[in-house]
């Protein structure tokens, strides 16, 4: 299916819930917002790097998309950038 992530039910992940320490519907739902944040850097410096690879701007777009990619990698050390840039700007 296309679409899968986008189902209530995925039985791929029934073995994993047994991991939790409590129901899935009892733990606190993250702010919707500083996700939307992120996304929206994120799409908006792939489309440019995409955009300067078209143009032939090859370090340009070099740039853009390594930033996205440090920007994804320190998130799984645990430090998200785009939230510290929100939560500066806010």
């Amino acid at each position: 299916m296309p679409f899968r992530s986008s189902l209530c039910f995925q039985p791929d992940y029934l073995p994993g819930i047994a991991l939790f320490e409590k129901r899935t519907s009892e733990y606190i739902q993250k702010e919707h917002s500083p996700q939307q944040f992120n996304q929206l850097i994120a799409f908006v410096c792939l489309g440019a790097g995409l955009i300067s690879f078209l143009l032939g701007w090859t370090v340009i777009g070099y740039l853009f998309t390594l930033m996205v990619g440090i920007a994804s990698l320190t998130a799984i050390a645990g430090f998200f950038i785009c939230c510290f840039i929100l939560y500066q700007w806010e």
